[in-house]
This record gives structure tokens, C-alpha cells and sequence, in this order.
């Protein structure tokens, strides 16, 4: 694959951006600005923050409508985003969930090319901006430098013809910064890309550029358009050049005029603001941390360990009070007494699970398939939104189980009432979870998908799920437990079987053991569908991990 076509040119005639047109509120961000930018040519928007510079990128890009003027790239007018663009935002924008190599081919995938035919290109990508054996590595296992080095490859696995960057190394340390600037110089000396770069250093504009945009205060134009003089190939050795600092110099006092400001002002202006740590030595603090630190090891099983632990002791504890006490066991039975009763039942028990655990599986289903459908809905419906949502956080608050009655008048004595009011109470948790989910989405992820012409169910499939997963998979969890809870009350209100039908009957005989012992198997039912989503949850995030 070929990765070294000539862009074409960017034209801007008279654009203008206003946001909240025609009301009180309206703020002009870039007015009449027009410039052009010839085939394969570099050119730096260079202003301090706030100017409008971004805006104007957005716009030609085609994420950001125009307000007045026109965009033409390729000889095209701009009416939306291209495959023949590519974006690199301010933040990295890499999915979370997905390895420094997958991130790479994210654009291959919404794009719906073949994934094998850019595989090599995405790992020649990695290898020459510093990256080889961190291919799998997801982001939080990378520095911020690394994850704008998978950003660029990002961008440019693809092939785009123009290149538009946005302020992508403002967040990086001096050091990083000018690592990440000697990679685009050598990337883009490779490529020979059109490309627009949005920046607020003067000293990155003209190191980079061939020419640069200065740009006014809001509502922003252009008032000075430099050519940069520098032959390429360039090198961070430039910058100790005379001339380049006369350039950067020039540049500063042209902002500073656009800007109302003189240079007497800003050094007036300047403040000292100083600061420090105090450190304080305790005597013996080193060797009490060694003793206290904890092996990873040890860290690893702890939270298997803790409860196991716990549990055996409160149940010493109540073996020895309830003898010590002489509690009778009709009140509270000792452990040992409600152990030889479970093993006793421990057959008609499972018998009895059986039905309860069908009916709380078919409840929990019906629950998240109408609870993720409903909340997509509200996503994607402002109007329903703003209706439904409220009335589900006010039936939250509804003490549900004085409801159950209700269920056994309008489906009879039979599982379909039991499986409706388990649904039923199981289902907001699962609603408001996903809800919340999906509109926690990252936005610089669904920028990223819409600037990829993604449509809006890629969007969903591929950036807005994955985001929501964590928070309905904790609204699964407890779903699953509310689905338990529904299903045990109809089988005490209107059940010949199952495990509420037995804790019932056991009760009336008085017989506390056998309570116990149904409530022990109930708990281990409880645990064991908690499990099997917790599982469920792990399997779908490897899943995802790989698309």
C-alpha cells in the first residue's frame, strides 16, 4: 500500500463561524477568514488560546458548520466529513479498551476495509515512531507520548490525502514536545501530506511549517500570512538559528498588536509565583512500612482471602454464642446444627432451586433486553428523554414489592406473575445503568468515529457500547440480584415450588434449621448468577478488546 500521494489544495473564502445565531447569546468565533493552501504543502494556524483557531479546523474538516463562506477541498465544497481527511484531535482519543495496535487500525475498521491488507502497514507505522514491542499494550500502559505516537499512526494508517492537527502535543512536557515535533518533522518529510496544524507555539509553527497563519483575537481573521524560509529537511538544531528567532520574534510582537497588548505591557505583567514541598522524616517510619508493605503476591489473593476469612470467624463466633448462651434452636441454631440440616435436604433443596433459578434467568433476560432497548431510546430521543427519565429515577424510589399483589391479580398463580414482577423490579437498574452509560460516553471518541465518516450505528457499535459496558454490567449486577429478590416474593405469595415456597413452609413448622439451610442454597444461587455475569462481563470486554 502506497502511503505517499500528494494531498490536495484547501481553499477558504469570507468563513465565518457565529454560535447561537439570532439570539442574545450569540458568540462570533472566526470571522471572514480566507486563505488557501497549495497541494502538499504544511501550514501552521498559529494564535494564542481561545481564538478561534480549533473551530476554524473543525470547519475544515467538516465537523463544524460554516456560518458564512465556503470550503472547498479536492475542488470540492465541504458539507461533511471525508475518508480523504484525517484528524488528530488534542487528546490522543485512543479507546481504552482496545491495544496501541487495534487503536492503529480503528480507521481500517470503520472505514470497512480489510483489516489483514494495513496490518503490516499499521506495525511499520508503530516501529518508526519508537513503538515496536508496545504494539499490544492498551493506553493506560503507555506514556502521553506514546499515545500521540499511536495517534499519528493512527491517522495516517489510512492514507489520508489532508492532514489536519489540532493542538495534538499542547498536554506533552517541553522534552516529550520537542520529541514528538522532530517525529512529525520526519514523518511528514516522508509522507509530503497537506496538511493544516492548529498551535499556540511560535517556535513549533515555524520549526514545522512552511508557511503560517497568525491569527486575531475572537471573532478571529487572519492577519498575517509568513512564509517560512527554511529548506527542508529541518532538524531541532534549527531553532539555535538567528534568523529563526528574528522570525519567532516577529511573530510574537504580530500577535501581541492583534491582540491590544505591547511588550512593555506583558513584561509589567509578569509574576513570580514560587512554591515548594516540605518533606518531614518520622524516625522508624522506614522500617514499619517495610513490615506493613504487602507482597503483590499476597496483594493478588487478598481479596479471595479476606472474605473466606471473615466468614469462618463470624461463623465461630456464632457457634460459640449461640452454645455458650443456650440459645434455643428454634430461635437461632448453631451452625453445625443448620450444616447437618443442609445435608439432610440438600436433594429436595436443588429441586426446589431449580424452578427459582429458571424463573430469575428468564426475569433477568427480559430485564436487560428491554432495559438497554429502552435506554438506547432515550439516547437517542431528547424528547423521550427528557419524559421518560424522570418518571424511572420516581419509580426507583416506589417501594416495589407492594406491587406484587397486583402481578398475581392480572397473570394468575403461576410463573408468568413471578417472572413479570422479578422483571419488573430487575428492570430500572438496568435502564438507568445503560442510560448513564451511554451518555458518559468519551465525545472526543464519537468526534474521532464522525470525522471517519462512521454512520451512526458504528458509532454505537464501535465507541458508545464499549464505553457503556462497565456501567451495564453494573446494572446487570444488580438486576441479577433484584431478579432473585422478585422471583422469591411471588413464590411466597403465589407458588407451590421453589426455594420461597419452601423457606414458607419450613417457617410454619418452626423448623429454623431448614430455614437456614434454604437460605444458605439461596445464597448460593444469588452468588453463583452474580458469577455468571461477572464472567459474562469478562468474556465481552475480550471481545471487545479484539474488534
Amino acid at each position: 500500500m502506497s502511503m505517499a500521494k500528494v494531498g490536495p489544495s484547501i481553499e477558504a473564502s469570507g468563513v465565518s463561524k457565529i454560535y447561537g445565531a439570532g439570539t442574545a447569546a450569540a458568540v462570533e468565533a472566526v470571522s471572514t477568514v480566507s486563505f488557501t493552501v497549495p497541494q502538499g504543502q504544511f501550514v501552521a494556524i498559529l494564535g494564542p488560546s481561545g481564538c478561534g483557531k480549533s473551530t476554524l479546523l473543525m470547519m475544515v474538516g467538516g465537523l463544524e458548520a460554516v456560518s458564512s463562506g465556503n470550503i472547498i477541498v479536492a475542488g470540492e465544497p465541504m458539507t461533511g466529513p471525508r475518508t480523504s481527511i484525517g484528524v488528530m484531535f488534542q487528546d490522543p482519543t485512543l479507546l481504552p479498551w482496545k491495544s496501541a495496535l487495534d487503536n492503529v487500525l480503528f480507521p481500517v475498521r470503520v472505514l470497512k476495509r480489510r483489516i489483514e491488507d494495513y496490518r503490516e502497514a499499521a506495525h511499520d507505522l508503530l516501529q518508526q515512531v519508537g513503538l515496536d514491542g508496545f504494539e499490544h499494550k492498551r493506553p493506560l500502559e503507555l506514556s502521553g507520548g506514546m499515545r500521540q505516537r499511536v495517534a499519528i499512526c493512527r491517522t495516517l494508517v489510512y492514507d489520508p490525502d489532508v492532514l489536519l492537527m489540532d493542538e495534538p502535543f499542547s498536554a506533552l512536557d517541553a522534552i516529550s514536545r520537542d520529541e514528538m515535533n522532530e517525529l512529525l518533522l520526519d514523518l511528514w518529510q516522508q509522507f509530503t501530506k497537506t496538511a493544516l496544524f492548529v498551535t499556540h507555539s511560535i517556535r513549533e509553527a515555524v520549526l514545522l511549517a512552511d508557511r503560517v497563519l497568525v491569527m486575531t483575537k475572537r471573532p478571529a481573521t487572519i492577519v498575517e500570512d509568513l512564509a517560512v524560509p527554511f529548506a527542508r529537511p529541518r532538524s531541532m538544531a534549527l531553532g539555535e538559528n538567528r534568523e529563526f528567532n528574528e522570525i519567532c520574534r516577529h511573530l510574537r510582537e504580530r500577535i501581541e498588536e492583534s491582540h491590544g497588548r505591547s511588550r512593555a505591557l506583558r513584561a509589567g505583567a509578569t509574576a513570580w509565583r514560587r512554591g515548594g514541598k516540605v518533606s518531614v522524616e518520622i524516625p522508624g517510619a522506614a522500617p514499619l512500612a517495610s513490615i506493613l508493605a504487602i507482597s503483590p503476591s499476597l496483594r493478588r489473593v487478598r481479596p479471595i482471602v479476606l472474605p473466606i476469612v471473615t466468614a469462618a470467624a463470624a461463623l465461630l463466633l456464632w457457634q460459640f454464642a449461640a452454645v455458650q448462651l443456650h440459645i434455643p434452636s428454634v430461635i437461632l441454631p448453631t451452625p453445625i446444627e443448620i450444616a447437618r440440616e443442609l445435608w439432610l435436604a440438600l436433594p429436595v433443596l436443588i429441586e426446589q432451586a431449580t424452578p427459582t433459578a429458571l424463573d430469575t434467568l428468564l426475569a433477568f433476560a427480559a430485564a436487560a433486553l428491554l432495559g438497554i432497548g429502552l435506554a438506547v431510546v432515550l439516547t437517542y430521543s431528547p424528547l423521550l428523554r427528557d419524559t421518560l427519565y424522570p418518571n424511572l429515577v420516581f419509580f426507583q424510589l416506589v417501594p416495589k414489592v407492594a406491587l406484587a399483589p397486583l402481578f398475581v391479580i392480572w397473570l394468575g398463580f403461576g410463573s408468568p406473575a413471578r417472572v413479570a414482577f422479578a422483571t419488573f423490579i430487575s428492570f430500572f437498574p438496568v435502564v438507568i445503568a445503560a442510560a448513564v452509560g451511554f451518555a458518559g460516553t468519551d465525545p472526543a471518541a464519537l468526534r474521532l468515529c464522525r470525522s471517519l465518516t462512521a454512520s451512526e450505528w458504528q458509532c454505537f457499535l464501535l465507541v458508545r457500547f464499549p464505553f457503556a459496558l462497565p456501567a451495564i454490567f453494573s446494572g446487570f449486577k444488580v438486576a441479577m440480584t433484584m431478579a432473585v429478590v422478585g422471583v422469591i416474593i411471588g413464590e411466597f405469595i403465589s407458588s407451590q415450588a421453589g426455594l420461597g415456597h419452601y423457606i414458607l413452609n419450613a417457617g410454619s413448622r418452626l423448623n429454623t434449621a431448614d430455614v437456614f439451610a434454604a437460605l444458605a442454597v439461596l445464597s448460593g444461587l444469588g452468588v453463583a448468577l452474580y458469577g455468571a455475569v461477572a464472567l459474562a462481563e469478562f468474556g465481552v470486554r475480550r471481545v471487545y478488546g479484539r474488534h
